[in-house]
């Protein structure tokens, strides 16, 4: 799951939305297809990968803090977490 959304991270906006609904809503919420830790990792696997996105996608970058509120949102992170998933974000500028 986390390469599906590290590939969505490529797409055009209306895109991107409906694979992250995808993840989060359907396959994580409805079908329960992954845990909480398995979506945890998807989301890691993102975020590694990020740093190398972000120089050919320009998107990718404000993606990325979609992936992090739609995270806290369904508990997949802490407050906390997201707060220091933000801060990476913020220092790909750098």
């Amino acid at each position: 799951m986390g390469y599906f959304i590290n590939n969505a991270l490529s797409e055009k906006p209306e895109d991107f939305n409906t694979y992250l609904n995808l993840c989060f809503e359907y396959y994580f919420k409805d079908l329960k297809l992954l845990n909480e830790l398995e979506m945890l990792e998807s989301v890691n696997v993102c975020m590694a990968h990020l740093p190398d996105l972000v120089i050919d996608y320009p998107k990718a970058k404000s993606y990325a803090l979609d992936i992090i509120k739609k995270s806290l949102a369904f508990k997949i992170i802490s407050p906390e977490d997201a707060e220091n998933y933000n801060k990476h974000i913020a220092n790909l500028d750098e």
